[in-house]
């Protein structure tokens, strides 16, 4: 007899080409249980790595991002071939900060998963893994957690200071039920 899984297979990802200083991913289907963001080739138009171009993932409802209330950690590990492995500070706050300065750090890719924990509360948590080679390499991981007012319908990619362009780069949307 054959097996039968007790779900259906998730709806074909979707792909959103990364511009300008705010890409909005979207729709998020109501019933939405683990969403994931991959991407890849990410850079931004700043020049020097800074607080300025650090590409940010926020969570939206249908009255708009939530850039606030949201608790976790970041760390990251550089690699400079003249010193080895340098650990490089971690941003807290949002739900990635990711060092990917255009003119000395190569493409950044890498994935975000994030699981609803509490369908009563709106409530999810988040993982971040990246990768950025080029003139600085750098791996990182961030964990986060937020409590949403209302159902997750939209994730926003930004950078820090909002004012950073993305330059070239690509994400695809993928939602399970």
């Amino acid at each position: 007899m054959p097996f039968t899984l007790p779900f259906s297979a998730p709806p074909d990802p979707v792909t959103f080409p990364l511009s300008g200083t705010l890409t909005t991913l979207s729709p998020i289907d109501a019933n939405a249980k683990r969403v994931t963001v991959a991407w890849r080739g990410l850079l931004t138009n700043a020049g020097a790595p800074g607080l300025g171009d650090f590409p940010t993932f926020f969570l939206g409802t249908s009255g708009g991002l939530d850039t606030s209330a949201y608790s976790g950690a970041s760390a990251a590990l550089t690699w400079e071939p003249a010193f080895g492995p340098v650990p490089s500070p971690g941003i807290a706050g949002n739900l990635l900060n990711a060092n990917v300065g255009g003119g000395n750090s190569g493409p950044l890719n890498g994935t975000l998963t994030l699981i609803k924990t509490d369908s009563a509360t709106n409530s999810w948590f988040g993982t971040l893994f990246f990768g950025a080679q080029g003139g600085i390499n750098m791996v990182g991981i961030t964990s986060a957690f937020i409590a949403l007012s209302g159902i997750l319908t939209q994730i926003g990619v930004t950078t820090a200071n909002g004012t950073a362009s993305f330059s070239a780069g690509s994400a695809v949307l993928t939602v399970e039920g």
